[in-house]
C-alpha cells in the first residue's frame, strides 16, 4: 500500500523534539495532528478533482474510510495511506494492453506540500493545544 510516513526521530525542530520527549502523550497528539493535516491535504488538494476525484466517496460499500493516517504503539511515527491511491500510484495495465504511467501521489505530490508544510502545521498545534496545556499547569 502507498503510504506517507513521518518519523518523529527524523523531525528538524528541536524545540518540539525536546519537548515531545519530556511528555509522550504531547507526543502522540502532536503526531495525531500532523496525521489529520496530511489527511485533509491529501482529500483537499489532491483528491478531489485534481489527480483522482474521491468527493462522491469518502467511504467506500464496506464503511472503510478511503483516506485515512495510523499511529504506531510506540507514537514515534504517523502514516498517512489511501488504498483508492494506490491503484494508481506505481501505474496500471489498461485494457488494451497499455501502461497508464505511474502518477506519484502519496510519495510525490503529497510528500513535497507536507514537507513545505510541516512547520505551519507545528505552529498550529503549538498554539491550539500546547498552549492550553501550559496554561493549566
Amino acid at each position: 500500500m502507498a503510504r506517507l510516513i513521518f518519523e518523529y526521530d527524523n523531525m528538524q525542530f528541536d524545540f518540539m523534539r525536546k519537548l515531545a520527549e519530556m511528555f509522550p502523550q504531547i507526543r502522540a497528539q502532536m503526531l495525531g495532528y500532523i496525521g489529520k493535516e496530511g489527511k485533509d491535504n491529501l482529500k483537499t488538494k489532491l483528491l478531489s478533482g485534481q489527480s483522482l476525484d474521491l468527493r462522491a466517496y469518502p467511504d467506500d460499500k464496506r464503511g472503510r474510510r478511503t483516506v485515512g493516517y495510523s499511529i504506531n504503539r510506540r507514537a514515534d511515527q504517523v502514516s498517512i495511506s489511501s488504498y483508492p491511491v494506490n491503484l494508481f500510484e506505481r501505474g496500471r495495465r489498461l485494457r488494451g494492453g497499455k501502461k497508464e504511467p505511474a502518477r506519484n501521489i502519496i510519495r510525490g505530490r503529497l510528500k513535497g506540500i507536507m514537507q513545505s508544510d510541516l512547520q505551519r502545521i507545528l505552529n498550529e498545534f503549538d498554539s491550539k493545544f500546547l498552549d492550553k496545556e501550559m496554561k493549566k499547569i
